[in-house]
C-alpha cells in the first residue's frame, strides 16, 4: 500500500499563528530566546561577506541530523571556526583537504570544548552521529561548490523564487550515474537538510524569501 501524507490545513494555520504571535512578540517560552544560529556564530560574524555567511552555513546545515540538540553542532562548528578556518575555504577542502586530516581536526575541536575527549567514534560525543558520513560529505559538497558553483553559495539560489527550483539543482538522487549535472548535487543534504539551509540564509537576509517547506521532525508531526 502506497503511503501518502495528510495535512490538516485549518490546525496548521491556527498553530502557526499562534506561535508566530508569540514569537514576533517574544512572549512566553520565547522571551529572551536567541536561536543556535544566531548565537554560536564565528567571531567578526559583521565583517564577513556574504557569501562568506552562505558558506558557513552551507557546511553548519550537515550535521543537524538526528536527535541532535542544535546548539551542540553550532559550538563545535564556532570552535571548529577558530581553530581550523581552513575547513570554511572550499578551494583549500576541495583541493587539499583529506578524510585523515578533518578527523584529527574534529579530536581537537571535541577535546578543546569538553577539555577532554568525548564518547563515540572520533570522540566526537554527540556529533558523532554520522561523522563518518559528514567528513568525506564535506569534502564532496566542497569541491561541487568550488568546481560547479563558484565558490559561492548564493550561485545556487541565483534567479530562484521557490524552493523546488533550488533543490532540483543540488538533489543527486534526480540525475543518472554518468549525468555531468551529479557533480553540481550536494550529499548529506536532501529535501529535509536543503530547506534548514535555505531558512538560514533566508534570516540573514543572504537570498530573498519564499515559501520554504519547514524541516519536519516529530514535534512538526505532532500537529498533523
Amino acid at each position: 500500500m502506497k503511503k501518502t501524507v495528510k495535512f490538516n490545513e485549518k490546525i496548521a494555520l491556527d498553530v502557526f499563528e499562534i506561535l508566530n504571535d508569540a514569537w514576533l512578540n517574544k512572549k512566553g517560552v520565547f522571551k529572551d530566546v536567541i536561536l543556535p544560529q544566531n548565537l554560536w556564530i564565528p567571531d567578526g560574524w559583521e565583517n564577513l561577506s556574504n557569501q562568506e555567511k552562505a558558506n558557513f552555513f552551507f557546511f553548519a546545515a550537515l550535521p543537524m541530523r538526528g536527535g541532535l540538540i542544535s546548539e551542540d553542532p553550532f559550538k563545535w562548528l564556532q570552535t571548529l571556526w577558530l581553530m581550523f578556518p581552513e575547513f570554511f575555504d572550499v578551494k583549500i577542502v576541495a583541493e587539499t583537504m583529506s578524510p585523515d586530516y578533518m578527523r584529527e581536526a574534529i579530536k581537537a575541536v571535541t577535546n578543546e570544548i569538553l577539555d577532554g575527549p568525548g564518547i563515540g567514534k572520533l570522540g566526537g560525543g554527540s556529533l558523532s552521529y554520522k561523522m563518518e558520513e559528514h567528513i568525506p560529505n564535506w569534502i564532496l559538497n566542497a569541491k561541487a561548490l568550488y568546481y560547479r558553483w563558484g565558490g559561492n553559495l548564493l550561485n545556487v539560489f541565483w534567479g530562484v523564487d521557490n524552493f523546488e527550483e533550488a533543490f532540483e539543482k543540488i538533489d543527486y538522487k534526480r540525475y543518472r550515474k554518468n549525468d555531468r549535472r551529479k557533480e553540481r548535487c550536494f550529499y548529506g543534504m536532501r529535501r529535509k537538510i536543503f530547506s534548514l539551509l535555505t531558512i538560514f540564509l533566508q534570516e540573514q537576509e543572504l537570498i530573498p524569501i519564499f515559501p520554504t517547506p519547514i524541516p519536519v521532525d516529530f514535534h512538526a508531526s505532532r500537529i498533523v
